[in-house]
């Protein structure tokens, strides 16, 4: 199975959900997913030490790339981490976006990606972060993934979804496009079973 999951910006600044969620990936069998992440609060922190906003999320979620690779490592979990904007993964020109497809559907199976909204713009200098919901839908189109993954922004669902309220999707995934999945770090160590995850369509 081929997949993509969300790391929101709440997930993002949670321990305990970070350690679940890589002692969860280093369980599942025949699977390659995509590990999609932006910033988290860790960019106010950064906010307060001085730095401009948007230089701080620049930074925040370069940092949170490393550090997730990380974390993975220690679960013994294969993984590449690298930002949107290196090797022109992920370019956009002003209008649209174009992406490296076969750079991110050439990596060997059961190694998975971390890979950030950080994209490359040939207006700019420095990388432009994208919208995490709107990247979502473009790299599920554009490499024809199985499924793609959130994790419920209630403490509670994380231990087991029983709904298939919208309510559960963080706020800053609110307009990610169905159909998805909702799941639990519970649920997803079984993948590639869907049992336990909810389907938003």
């Amino acid at each position: 199975m081929d997949y993509l999951a969300i790391l929101d910006y709440a997930h993002l600044d949670n321990a305990l959900f970070l350690k679940s969620f890589s002692e969860a990936l280093s369980a599942q069998r025949n699977t390659r997913g995509i590990i999609l992440h932006g910033d988290s609060l860790y960019t106010q922190r950064l906010v307060q030490t001085g730095m401009l906003t948007e230089d701080a999320r620049i930074r925040s979620t370069k940092d949170l790339n490393h550090r997730l690779i990380s974390l993975l490592a220690d679960n013994g979990v294969s993984a590449v981490g690298i930002n949107g904007y290196q090797k022109d993964i992920i370019t956009h020109d002003g209008k649209f976006l174009k992406v490296n497809k076969n750079f991110l559907t050439g990596f060997p199976h059961n190694t998975h990606m971390v890979l950030s909204n950080l994209v490359g713009n040939s207006q700019h200098k420095q990388p432009i972060i994208f919208d995490l919901a709107k990247l979502a839908h473009i790299l599920r189109d554009e490499l024809k993934l199985n499924e793609i993954f959130i994790f419920s922004k209630n403490e509670d669902d994380e231990i087991m979804i029983n709904s298939k309220r919208t309510s559960m999707v963080p706020d800053d995934l609110i307009n990610l496009q169905p159909p998805y999945r909702i799941i639990n770090t519970i649920s997803f160590r079984k993948l590639p079973e869907l049992n336990g995850s909810a389907l938003i369509q």
